[in-house]
């Protein structure tokens, strides 16, 4: 007879919460025992920062420009152990977890299909109180969105996007014909690439901190002709990316805020 596992509950039979979040791809009630986390804040409304100017004269202020703040997240936990020298081997291994060099993925249960980018930044000093932490930690996401699962359409078409005007994760042009000229189009936005192209070449395009551009496995950042910007070649909802001397494939993420 097969028994039933509930894989929500942790070692000590406890049902993990229905937020409960994956760090780098790891559950922190699974990677370490006697770890259970209580709540989290900062998931809701993202913060902006609003600059104004102050005008002689005048009530108020003249506004100019508002971005948003990279968002934090604040993660509450009690973490319990037999003894001391136990509970120091699991805070190690929390040190092990958390200490990245970099944004990595965080995914909450309760929102699945969406996840941040967030890197550990602090925690206060909590005390230990008969072999039990309850404490809490600081992940920062230097952007604030939450990204779906990445898409790709071999036809440059774009569904239904929940948020608009967004940049692509990365194109590829794949040349039709000997040419000297490659253009990708989006309504009236283009990139057009000069350069000795051949059936069958691909140029990729790749959005992340910069842009790079490739042909075939050659930098071709200088093939784009002037007046094309990959940092404004945005999509929206229902958009068709099209090629000239070439055929187009489209990668991208939709966010939440």
């Amino acid at each position: 007879m097969y028994q039933f596992t509930d894989t929500n509950k942790n070692a000590e039979g406890a049902s993990a919460p229905s937020d409960n979040m994956r760090f780098n791809g790891v559950y922190l009630n699974e990677f370490i025992d006697g770890y259970r986390q209580l709540h989290v804040s900062g998931r809701h409304l993202i913060s902006r920062e609003v600059d104004m100017t102050a005008i002689s004269m005048r009530n108020g202020k003249w506004f100019n420009t508002v971005r948003d703040e990279p968002r934090e997240l604040v993660i509450a936990y009690r973490l319990e152990a037999s003894s001391s020298e136990e509970m120091r081997d699991k805070m190690a291994k929390f040190n092990q977890l958390l200490n990245t060099s970099e944004p990595v993925p965080v995914v909450f249960d309760d929102e699945k299909g969406y996840t941040y980018y967030a890197i550990y930044a602090d925690a206060p000093s909590d005390p230990e109180q008969h072999l039990t932490v309850i404490g809490s930690f600081r992940l920062i996401c230097p952007s604030p969105f939450k990204y779906a699962q990445q898409k790709e359409s071999h036809s440059g078409q774009i569904g239904v996007l929940e948020n608009e005007n967004i940049l692509p994760d990365e194109i590829t042009a794949v040349v039709s014909q000997n040419t000297q000229k490659v253009e990708i189009v989006n309504g009236t936005k283009r990139m057009v690439f000069e350069g000795n192209y051949a059936s069958g070449d691909r140029i990729v395009i790749k959005w992340g901190d910069e842009v790079e551009i490739r042909h075939n496995s050659r930098n071709a950042l200088l093939d784009l002709l002037q007046f094309s910007f990959p940092t404004t070649f945005t999509i929206k909802s229902n958009d068709t990316i099209t090629g000239v001397n070439c055929s187009v494939s489209i990668k991208w993420r939709d966010m939440r805020r």
